[in-house]
Order: structure tokens, then C-alpha cells, then sequence
């Protein structure tokens, strides 16, 4: 009786070792086919849950709300380096948005736009064309923190914040655009032209009238261009009577 037991006993083994390596056959030829493999079928259904930063500008139509989105960023680009946000300035529907490329030193300790040496100048220039920050303008930046150094913004810092500049465009609601600089220039009117070749000539951006000219950075450096300056502003001033 013992030893039928252990016979017994010897087939059950070899009949489980039969059926194990059965499925597991079988099993490996299903994995082969990744669409019959279960954690395949999970990674190519997975959602993905990557979103960009820009993905949240769609539910912002104002602009408290975007400086609240913009804020709330996580490590953009400029931010560690500068003491504060620069957002903008000025009354919502203006007639004229004037848009230059990053703050400097006195703009990034003030939290305001334009307000150094170049700004002075460029406010004084607008002034003589009827144009004041608290009465009838905007004032902002293509890049909202102050680069290191007061570099330029790389194409990857403008690539960053111009979907943010975009949305602040529509909050604003200007008549007109001005461009100042090279930076805000080719960024916004999607083009590799360089300031001289866009300045002097009525452009459009987001449907908007647009006109381009010299940084004042560049007048400051470079005082026997100013004249080109005052005939931007002279064209500005005429586009301005039209849309009133």
C-alpha cells in the first residue's frame, strides 16, 4: 500500500509540473503579441497626465486671474534670479499697448514697468503724443522677470512667457500695439526681420494695428536714431486719431 501511495503521490507531481509549464507556454506566447499582454494594454491606454503651464491660460479672461496663473508657477524661467514680478501697468482698453522685451535693475526692484533711464525716455517720448500710463496706455514686457545682467532673454525664455503676454493682449484690449525693441518685435509679429527693417511701416499682430520701433535702451546708446523714434510716433499718433 505504501509504495502504490508514493506512486500515486509521484504522478500528481508530474501531472502539476505538466500543467504548470502548459500555461506558462502558453502564457509567454500571448507576450509576444503586446496587444494580448495585460501591462502592455495598460501603458498604451494610460493617459497622460503631463500638462503644460500654458494649458490653465484658457480659463483666464482677466487680468488679475493671469497674474494669480503666473504666480503660481512653478520655478519659471527668470523667476529665482529676480526680486519680483514686473507684470504691467496702465487702464485696460488703452489706446495704445506698449510692449518692450524684460525689465532692468530699477524695474525689477520697483515691480514696475519702464521706469528707469530708458523708460523716462520712452515715456517722455509717448507723452509728446498725448500718450500717460494712468490716462490712455499700457505698459508691459514680452519676458515679466529681469534677466541676470540685464541680458537679452534667450528664445527659450520668450517661447516660454509669449503665450502668457498673448492672454495678457486679450485682457487689455488695446486699440493698438506698439513694439519696442527687436525682442518683443520678432517674437509677437512671428518674423526673423530685424528692428530696422520692421520699424517705419504699419504691421499687425492678433489682428491688432502695430507698429514697430527702436528700443529707448538703444537710443540711449545710440541718441542720432531718436529722430527715426519720433517719426514712428508720428505715424502712431495718426493710426491713434483713426481708431478713436
Amino acid at each position: 500500500m505504501l509504495l502504490i501511495k508514493k506512486i500515486l503521490d509521484l504522478k500528481l507531481v508530474k501531472d502539476n509540473i505538466f500543467h504548470f509549464m502548459k500555461d506558462f507556454l502558453i502564457s509567454q506566447e500571448i507576450s509576444d503579441d503586446v496587444s494580448y499582454c495585460p501591462l502592455t494594454r495598460f501603458s498604451h491606454n494610460k493617459k497622460n497626465t503631463d500638462s503644460s503651464p500654458h494649458d490653465a491660460l484658457k480659463n483666464v479672461w482677466d487680468l488679475a486671474s493671469l497674474k494669480k496663473l503666473m504666480l503660481s508657477l512653478n520655478n519659471p524661467p527668470l523667476q529665482k534670479t529676480a526680486t519680483q514680478i514686473v507684470f504691467g501697468e496702465g487702464v485696460l482698453h488703452p489706446s495704445v499697448m506698449v510692449i518692450g522685451e524684460a525689465p532692468g535693475q530699477d524695474e525689477d526692484v520697483q515691480g514696475r514697468p519702464f521706469v528707469g533711464q530708458s523708460g523716462k525716455l520712452l515715456e517722455k517720448a509717448l507723452n509728446t503724443i498725448g500718450l500717460f500710463r494712468d490716462k490712455n496706455c499700457y505698459i508691459s514686457n514680452i519676458v515679466p522677470y529681469r534677466p541676470m545682467g540685464n541680458r537679452t532673454p534667450s528664445n527659450d525664455e520668450v517661447s516660454f512667457y509669449l503665450p502668457f503676454l498673448k492672454k495678457h493682449i486679450e485682457c487689455v484690449k488695446p486699440k493698438l500695439l506698439l513694439l519696442v525693441g527687436s525682442v518683443s518685435s520678432k517674437a509677437l509679429l512671428d518674423t526673423n526681420e530685424g528692428i530696422t527693417t520692421l520699424r517705419g511701416k504699419i504691421l499687425h499682430c492678433m489682428n491688432i494695428q502695430t507698429i514697430a520701433t527702436y528700443h529707448p535702451a538703444f537710443l540711449l546708446r545710440s541718441p542720432g536714431q531718436k529722430a527715426k523714434l519720433w517719426k514712428d510716433l508720428l505715424t502712431l499718433s495718426s493710426l491713434i486719431t483713426m481708431v478713436k
